[in-house]
């Protein structure tokens, strides 16, 4: 059976994060059924509690140099762990795994990351010099592959794949309307039937403050011509709901708040029950259209243009210039044509989960070309 480790953003309460986890590890068991996998991660007792895998802790370089150690194949990502416009610090640790992993003579792969930007000569340096060590890289959109191309990258192959959570099966979630959320620690919140509910995903971004006024102007009208409410969606707790603070209070009893985080499942439960999502989390954005709701998106990084380009929409704007008129036009416009959305973008989502899946194909081959025979018998 085969041993994996996986390092990515994991521990810190970021559903798209824990959302592309649970979508590889599902799919590394459904290849391998008795695979072992280790998770690198913040809050390692946490992170093996909702996984059902082994975990250690990001800062515990023994346990990380164990387990890596053991393993037949390092897995970085997915997601945009090689970037330095967060953190020069985190790009630094996720090579530092990698370079760890050659080191120890391991397989290394990025699994469908998103590449950039990184804008410090340190950091382009620091990732041509590892991501040439590694054995394969896949990544989520276009604009990763060509940013490899200008780092320098060349030894490695380099495949185009998608975002994991796209793997999921399209609109194969529960519908939560008219209901509350999730089975554990009780009701988060309730969506009542009988009025629209638009979702809107924020998060902390610095330069982003007016934004919340543009919002609480096209939600207004929203509410106002459809006797609607808005439900906040918060991919990150509690600092989404903290971002989302002056829409809550201008919008007061019209928006629906959950009252502790929610699970991987009970985010797509909901989401798949609303009208329409406004997001600035790309994640949010992917799970909409996944469940067939009409999506608005605000850009904060290229990720987000990319996947709306994938699936022939156009961003709303950016998140430091955002224009009122735009943002209620566009939000008018996708919940009126909501019922037709799923029949435009359907086919290009089924393409992307297939591109999703290829992410897993091209882990067991280069699992099976480290050992002749391979593990599907065992």
């Amino acid at each position: 059976m085969p041993k994996l480790v996986i390092t990515g953003y994991y521990g810190r309460d970021n559903l798209g994060d824990e959302a592309m986890l649970a979508a590889m590890a599902a799919g590394f068991r459904r290849l391998w059924p008795d695979c072992r996998l280790t998770v690198i991660s913040a809050n390692p007792a946490r992170t093996a509690e909702l996984h059902r895998v082994k975990a250690a802790g990001r800062t515990d370089l023994a346990g990380i140099i164990r387990a890596i150690r053991a393993c037949d194949l390092l897995v970085v990502g997915g997601g945009s762990l090689l970037q330095d416009v967060t953190s020069l610090r985190n790009l630094v640790y996720y090579l530092g795994i990698c370079l760890l992993g050659k080191l120890l003579g391991k397989k290394a792969m990025l699994y469908a990351n998103g590449i950039g930007p990184i804008y410090s000569p340190l950091g382009r340096i620091l990732t041509r010099l590892v991501l040439d060590r590694v054995d394969l890289i896949t990544v989520r959109d276009a604009e990763s592959q060509a940013e490899l191309s200008r780092l320098g990258v060349s030894r490695p192959k380099v495949v185009l794949t998608a975002d994991p959570v796209l793997g999921l099966a399209a609109r194969q979630v529960p519908d939560a309307r008219g209901a509350g959320s999730g089975s554990t620690g009780g009701p988060a919140l309730y969506i009542p039937d009988g009025h629209p509910v638009i979702g809107i995903s924020l998060r902390p971004w610095k330069g982003a403050e007016g934004l919340q006024d543009a919002l609480i102007r096209a939600c207004q009208e929203f509410i106002a011509k459809s006797g609607g409410r808005v439900l906040i969606l918060p991919m990150q707790w509690p600092v989404d709901i903290e971002a989302a603070g002056r829409l809550i209070r201008a919008l007061g009893p019209k928006v629906i708040v959950p009252e502790r985080p929610l699970g991987v499942e009970e985010m797509l439960s909901l989401i798949a029950g609303l009208d329409l999502v406004v997001a600035v989390r790309f994640h949010a954005l992917v799970m909409a259209a996944l469940g067939g709701v009409p999506v608005v998106g605000l850009t904060y990084d290229p990720k987000v243009d990319n996947f709306l380009n994938s699936i022939g929409l156009r961003s709303a704007g950016s998140v430091d210039r955002p224009d009122h008129e735009v943002l209620a036009r566009e939000m008018r416009a996708a919940f009126e044509g909501r019922r037709h959305f799923y029949d435009g973008v359907s086919g290009e989502l089924e393409r992307q989960r297939q591109a999703a899946l290829d992410n897993l194909r091209l882990a067991a081959e280069l699992l099976d070309r480290a050992r002749p025979g391979g593990y599907a018998n065992e």
